[in-house]
């Protein structure tokens, strides 16, 4: 329906009538459109044409108000002189033997087996990319290890990158570029990335192993036990368990019941010895029970779960959602940190330190992930060095004799 013109109104008109006056410019102006197509094939001829060692034009352009920091133009010498640090030009003149390159670097022996598909244009080394049906797509430059950080700096970090995950980030760096082990670079850099980690949503998989607790005694631990239907784990009802005889029911009521236990006529003390021998089996019964099923529900819930230990002055991450009213929760950073790890209380619980002025607090293992960023606090160390120097004072003081 949008697209239908409007006739109940002179919008339709006015874009009309714009049309016509383009229309009528295009016609009045020929000869500038036929010399901007002659311009065109000029800057299509000169971007096709071969570098030279002479050309000292930038590879990279510098571009300004898109990101902060702009780009820096990187001329083709520059990139030369970086190339050779790698000693992969010399060597790869022409192919040398095996021999000679086995005592090189890992990047060395991988450019070596493409030796093939290497070529030198302007002085700087590319490496050749053919699709699968064999048609030459383009050449994708070597680029150099001093380089690396930077590049993936601009194909991941800035605005224009939009912080995108490792494949997509790999897919945009191999159009143009290539070095060995891209995508394990990629990966380490992504995964080190701080923005990206702090909007991740919590895994659910990583919680910690199920920890078993077995009831020995009625009441040991708080609980509502007045129900009539048997538990699923203990086989018991909790009344049999908690009173030693079964709740009579509404209908139980109605209808009338032998009452055996007032038929044999037992003494006071005949019947406390019998409720309490009563309640002795039925609580060893469902001991037994609960053991059995612990075993099969910790297994069951282990499946999914895994051990992590993190050593003490080891900066992490903490997971602490927090939503804010009129701002969209999707985007915004899930994860806080990095701190640092001040104590290991038990296998699933951390006291942490969020800052050195701060008071430690307390956190469970599935809070915590450790953190793998380039942005540890200043304070970091200094707290380090306070944890060792107070536990080499308790080694020394439990090795003074006593008296």
């Amino acid at each position: 329906m949008s697209r239908n013109p409007c006739k109940s109104c002179k919008h339709q008109e006015d874009l009309n009538q714009a049309e016509n006056d383009n229309d009528k410019e295009k016609s009045e102006k020929p000869v500038e459109c036929h010399s901007n197509l002659e311009k065109q094939e000029e800057t299509v001829k000169h971007l096709a044409t071969p570098l030279t060692e002479a050309d000292e034009t930038p590879d990279i352009t510098e571009i300004t108000g898109l990101i902060p920091g702009n780009i820096r133009a990187v001329t083709r010498s520059e990139l030369k002189e970086q190339q050779n640090e790698m000693k992969v030009n010399e060597a790869l003149l022409g192919k040398p033997p095996w021999e000679s390159i086995s005592s090189g670097t890992s990047a060395l022996k991988t450019l070596w087996g493409q030796w093939d598909r290497l070529e030198m244009h302007g002085g700087v080394l590319y490496r050749r990319f053919e699709t699968n049906i064999g048609q030459t797509a383009r050449n994708k430059m070597i680029v150099p290890k001093s380089r690396t950080q930077e590049l993936l700096h601009y194909f991941h970090d800035v605005p224009s990158a939009a912080h995108l995950g490792v494949d997509k980030t790999l897919e945009k760096l191999k159009n143009g570029f290539y070095w060995p082990n891209m995508k394990e670079y990629v990966q380490a850099y992504c995964r080190s990335c701080d923005s990206c980690f702090a909007r991740k949503p919590k895994k659910e998989s990583t919680k910690a192993p199920l920890g078993t607790y077995v009831s020995g005694e009625p009441m040991e631990r708080v609980m509502m036990a007045y129900r009539s239907s048997v538990h699923a784990s203990t086989s018991k009802t909790p009344n049999s368990m908690l009173f030693g005889r079964e709740v009579t029911l509404p209908l139980q009521a109605v209808i009338p019941q032998p009452d055996t236990e007032i038929q044999e006529n037992r003494s006071p003390d005949d019947y406390v010895a019998h409720l309490q021998n009563k309640l002795k089996e039925n609580h060893a019964f469902a001991r037994k029970a609960l053991k059995k099923v612990s075993i099969y529900q910790k297994k069951r819930y282990d499946l999914n779960a895994k051990k992590r230990i993190f050593k003490r002055g080891e900066a992490v991450w903490i997971y602490d959602p927090i939503r804010k009213k009129g701002v969209c929760s999707k985007l915004t950073p899930k994860w806080k940190g990095p701190f640092i790890i001040e104590k290991r209380i038990d296998d699933v619980t951390y006291r942490v330190k969020r800052s050195l002025r701060q008071p430690s607090t307390v956190y469970h293992v599935d809070r915590l992930a450790l953190y793998q960023g380039r942005n540890v606090p200043s304070w970091a160390s200094r707290f380090r060095r306070m944890m060792n120097l107070e536990e080499a004072n308790n080694d020394q003081q439990l090795d003074k004799p006593v008296g």
